[in-house]
């Protein structure tokens, strides 16, 4: 997590400090200001997984629209053949017979 680690390497970074200073406003900013940050990251975390949610819906549905598409052109190719092949036996049954 980059942001606990800059937290951390932070708190390392600074010098000792006295406890009144540990303990006074500067301290209670520091807390405030982190659960700040813990609730931002929290709702952050929460849109990620909302957002990732309505992507695997839309996925899904575009596969579904995928399948439907390919059945129309199966039917569709299934009809063609037919008419082709009854044209082709009209053809057939009104062509001349060769007589030689």
């Amino acid at each position: 997590d980059p942001v606990a680690n800059a937290e951390s390497r932070a708190a390392e970074a600074q010098p000792e400090t006295s406890k009144s200073v540990r303990e006074g406003p500067i301290a209670s900013n520091n807390t405030a200001l982190h659960a700040e940050v813990q609730q931002e990251r929290q709702a952050w975390e929460a849109e990620r997984v909302q957002l990732q949610a309505a992507l695997h819906d839309l996925e899904a549905k575009r596969e579904k629209e995928k399948v439907i598409l390919m059945i129309q052109a199966l039917m569709w190719k299934s009809k063609f053949e037919q008419e082709q092949a009854k044209a082709n036996s009209t053809r057939l049954s009104k062509a001349p017979s060769d007589s030689r």
